[in-house]
């Protein structure tokens, strides 16, 4: 069985514009713990916040809202802004793109529906940083049998 997850991971991973600016740092749920000097950051977060399935009198119909929040991550506010940019332009209305990821029945839209700026520190890496997490509804249908 295909998972939206995997195809949005893809699509983000595939983009020009986000690889030139993470590196392949791209997460599901949390930036993980380095054990090296490596960099963490800049990096994109990944996460499904909540997912509606459809119902009707029958039972399940396969039309699903899942809603994914979607962190621009860096030690610089201008380049997490240029990295959310990169989220937006890679996602924002591109359901065409996304389902080229997904084996499901269909992708039916990729809306970014709210956006703004944030700050946190990090404390394994003892670095203060600028994120701005993306809210994207991806409507989508799925199997209803295994």
């Amino acid at each position: 069985m295909a998972l939206i997850e995997e195809a949005v991971f893809k699509l983000l991973r595939l983009d020009a514009g986000i690889a030139a600016i993470v590196s392949g740092r791209i997460y599901p749920v949390t930036v993980p713990q380095k054990e090296t000097a490596a960099r963490s950051y800049p990096a994109v977060v990944y996460s499904l916040t909540t997912r509606e399935r459809e119902q009707s009198h029958d039972g399940p119909t396969g039309l699903v809202n899942s809603d994914f929040e979607i962190d621009a991550i860096s030690a610089d506010y201008f380049e997490a802004k240029r990295l959310a940019n990169a989220v937006r332009l890679c996602l924002d209305g591109k359901a065409a793109e996304l389902q080229t990821h997904y084996a499901e029945a269909g992708v039916k839209g990729v809306f970014l529906d709210d956006e703004k700026d944030d700050f946190w520190y990090d404390e394994i890496e003892s670095l203060s940083l600028y994120y701005v997490p993306q809210r994207y509804v991806v409507q989508h249908r799925e199997a209803l049998d295994g």
